[in-house]
């Protein structure tokens, strides 16, 4: 069985070409398995059971989220590893850091898959 990777981001961008496609696209999307809760309408999985079973947790940051909020501090109160990544026009928070210190900044989407991979080796 794939180690499973929980993703989380807000839904007011296009993340389906955005985070989905460059990860789906990529030798990532054979090696883990990734959950991308809005990626089939018809699948509504309970997110907080899937972040606990899962082995690594990835937020885009980039825009704000009360629900991939909510999922972070899930992920952070079962320790799971969270890797941040956000665009490059964005700053994040200090806190950010406080919680996990992988922070990636990404200039353009596709980038994302080669920033991850040497973080997931890592931490699975």
């Amino acid at each position: 069985m794939k180690p499973k990777i929980y993703v989380a981001h807000s839904s007011g961008y296009d993340f389906v070409n955005d985070l989905y496609l460059p990860i789906k696209n990529s030798k990532l999307w054979d090696m883990y398995g990734f959950i991308l809760p809005p990626d089939n309408r018809d699948y509504h999985p309970d997110s907080k059971k899937e972040i606990h079973d899962s082995k690594v947790f990835i937020a885009e940051i980039s825009y704000p989220s009360t629900g991939a909020g909510i999922e972070i501090g899930w992920a952070d109160a079962y320790n799971i590893p969270i890797i941040f990544i956000h665009n490059q026009t964005y700053n994040p928070p200090a806190y950010f850091n406080t919680m996990s210190p992988h922070v990636i900044k990404y200039n353009e989407p596709d980038e994302i898959p080669n920033l991850i991979e040497p973080l997931l080796k890592e931490l699975i």
